[in-house]
């Protein structure tokens, strides 16, 4: 007897006498109806400064109350 378990992140699939089933991702595809973009456009509408950055890590470190490393802002270019 084939036995399915799907589960929120992974889907089990195997006999019912195997100890270690199948586990594969348990995803949903559908085609998409879209046309194609050219990846360059959508590349540079999400490109920001790096001011930008490092202005989000310090927003973030400063509501953590946490202290940021020393050489953060040059890892981040």
């Amino acid at each position: 007897m084939i036995v399915i378990q799907p589960g929120s992140r992974y889907m089990k699939i195997g006999f019912a006498s195997q100890a270690f089933p199948h586990v594969v991702p348990h995803v949903l595809a559908k085609p998409s109806t879209k046309p194609d973009f050219e990846s360059t456009d959508e590349r540079n509408e999400w490109q920001i400064d790096e001011d930008q950055v490092q202005e989000r890590i310090a927003q973030r470190y400063k509501q953590a109350r946490r202290k940021p490393p020393a050489n953060i802002y040059q890892s981040v270019s």
